[in-house]
């Protein structure tokens, strides 16, 4: 189990470096100033030269890539254009408001959808089935920004329940930021939650608790929901990555100073150290995730688990039992036929020198 998880640790390295190289390429295909962007435009081209020149801009696109890598291993993300301020210090400084949001979104979209969804799957047909999976579909296709939008208008705006914009406010300012994540990911809960509970409600095994009379509780949560879960663990991760793209448009409505503000305001600037610092921020948050999914798949399902911590010792004990039968033992007239090609093998060890 240990080298299952360092295994997939170690698969992180090589995507981060592939997606930090497809940003860094996007980026750079529009052209940039640096050197103008920090100095303003009344200032002398040679003092803009010389900045750029500090910062590597008259360097080949590849061997730029290859400064910025070296740098952020050493923990140096660059210094903001616009504020001058070191990248790192502002990405630990907004991390925790979008890891809050996503978190928050992602809890109350579990709490909302996956009661409902059970209740869809054991109540197939019915009325309740019907009007949950319609509304489901309903609020699933509202994009995010405009449920976000009504909720502006109708609570902040006209009756002042909560908070405009900004995290000042305590509880109350998180509140209409993690609606419209719950009400998109809560109807996808709702939905899969619904198709993977009736695939599993019509195994064979859920036939034969009912028979030797297991109670209806028990069938539905302890049999149906828990071998359900493989499917909800892969939608948690997916979801956990919308969530935090989600963040990026939430975190601009609300005005939340979260790595999704940092996103799009270093976008519109060309902050090139602030794009970079905040897209990978948020993927390494994605891949690590995906880890812990893994991990947890592992958890769930037994075979998985027993791939990486008894998996071993079964094929070596099985190994060990060929080869201590004594091959002399199967010539006995009393015991089954062997071909000659497999009584030769079994005398060499298992190897065939033919």
């Amino acid at each position: 189990m240990v080298k299952f998880v360092i295994k997939r640790l170690l698969m992180i390295i090589p995507t981060l470096l592939v997606v930090s190289l497809a940003v860094f390429l996007l980026c750079n295909i529009t052209p940039s100033d640096p050197g103008r962007i920090k100095l303003g435009v009344d200032a002398p081209q040679e003092a803009v030269d010389q900045i750029n020149h500090e910062l590597g801009y008259d360097r080949p696109l590849l061997v730029r890539y290859g400064m910025w890598v070296w740098d952020a291993l050493h923990g140096d993300f660059g210094t903001s254009y616009y504020t001058n301020r070191n990248v790192f210090t502002e990405l630990l400084a907004r991390f925790p408001y979008t890891l809050k949001l996503a978190l928050l979104g992602l809890i109350s979209a579990i709490i909302a959808g996956i009661p409902l969804g059970v209740l869809c799957a054991v109540k197939q047909y019915s009325i309740a089935d019907y009007t949950l999976s319609t509304l489901a579909m309903f609020l699933a296709a509202m994009p995010v920004f405009w449920i976000s939008l009504l909720l502006l208008l109708q609570f902040s705006m006209n009756l002042g329940w909560f908070p405009s914009n900004g995290v000042s406010d305590g509880w109350r300012s998180w509140v209409l930021p993690t609606i419209p994540l719950t009400v998109g990911y809560g109807a996808g809960y709702l939905r899969y939650t619904r198709t993977a509970m009736l695939d599993t409600i019509r195994q064979d095994y859920i036939r034969t608790a009912r028979a030797k009379g297991c109670g209806e509780q028990t069938v539905i949560w302890k049999h149906a929901f828990r071998n359900s879960l493989m499917t909800l663990v892969t939608i948690t991760g997916m979801s956990f990555a919308g969530l935090l793209g989600g963040a990026f448009v939430i975190e601009n409505v609300f005005s939340i100073n979260g790595l999704g503000m940092m996103g799009v305001t270093a976008i519109t600037r060309k902050d090139m150290p602030q794009i970079l610092a905040s897209l990978l921020a948020i993927g390494t948050m994605f891949l690590i995730v995906m880890v812990i999914i893994d991990v947890l798949y592992a958890v769930l399902n037994p075979r998985i688990r027993s791939m990486y911590s008894s998996g071993g010792k079964k094929r070596r004990k099985s190994a060990a039992a060929v080869v201590s039968v004594d091959p002399d033992t199967l010539a006995d007239p009393a015991m089954p036929d062997w071909s000659q090609e497999n009584l030769a093998l079994l005398r060499n060890g298992g190897v065939n020198h033919g």
